[in-house]
């Protein structure tokens, strides 16, 4: 096969899109056999991120009695809330980062995968920070 002849059966195989006509010529004027060529890549697809709640306090509060000094338990005080300071940072809203597509040999456009959202519902006596 010629140069021309690979490059006629690239576009006869609808090969059109990320083509290295260097590495085609380079194998024509060195011919090095029973080696792997790379003649055609596409763009890869850049996948995106979801948003996240990154919480400052410990969410995962289990029902867990308070020990006393005597070695009795107190199962009135289950340790199930929560005390914070005012104006104590209470969680951080990363934002979703959507994706880049990508493109294939044959030129179609690969879509990355959906990213989803989030958000905080502020309650009482809470406050948004913003930067």
């Amino acid at each position: 096969m010629t140069e021309n002849e690979v490059l006629s059966s690239l576009a006869y195989r609808k090969v059109n899109y990320g083509i290295n006509k260097d590495v085609i010529h380079n194998f024509f004027e060195h011919r090095q056999y029973c080696k792997t060529l790379v003649v055609a890549q596409g763009k890869p697809v850049v996948q995106g991120r979801d948003a996240k709640v990154e919480l400052h306090f410990n969410a995962n509060l289990r029902a867990k009695p308070t020990l006393k000094e005597d070695g009795s338990v107190d199962y009135f005080h289950l340790n199930l809330i929560n005390n914070v300071e005012a104006g104590q940072l209470l969680a951080t809203l990363h934002p979703e980062k959507p994706g880049e597509p990508g493109i294939n040999v044959h030129g179609e456009n690969i879509k990355p995968h959906a990213v989803k959202s989030a958000f905080i519902k502020y309650g009482k006596n809470t406050v948004p920070f913003r930067r």
